[in-house]
């Protein structure tokens, strides 16, 4: 955890880390997680850069693209994290086929938004998924 106060004081010390492959979709939620009062401790585009940027940083919660380019989606990524790290996740998406919604609810995450989000949808989210870990 990076040690920046959030500006919520029901979840200071809130650190997020954002992984979305569309550069300007994690601008707009960095924007988001900044104008709420939260920490984006990072963005990346990859599972990969963002188990490093993960194992690095430490954030407290975790907001991933299923659907991300590279060897791994979302959902590997966030097994990974829950086990390697016990990092929470919440998942984004533009669209999901029941496969790949059964394999997210496999994943155990702390919620989901559907793309395109509103900053209340971020906002409910981030909030849910706080709730749960405190």
């Amino acid at each position: 955890m990076s040690g920046l106060q959030s500006e919520d004081p029901f979840f200071p010390n809130t650190s997020i880390l954002i992984v979305e492959d569309e550069h300007l979709v994690a601008l707009y939620l960095k924007d988001i997680v900044d104008d709420l009062g939260f920490h984006c401790c990072g963005t990346a585009a990859t599972a990969e850069d963002a188990l490093s940027a993960a194992e690095l940083l430490r954030p407290t919660l975790v907001l991933v693209d299923i659907h991300l380019a590279g060897d791994r989606d979302g959902i590997a990524l966030a097994c990974e994290l829950r086990e390697r790290l016990r990092i929470p996740v919440i998942f984004l998406s533009g669209a999901l086929d029941s496969q790949t919604r059964r394999r997210a609810e496999a994943a155990c995450s702390y919620g989901f938004l559907s793309k395109p989000c509103l900053e209340d949808d971020v906002a409910n989210a981030l909030h849910s998924a706080l709730e749960r870990l405190r």
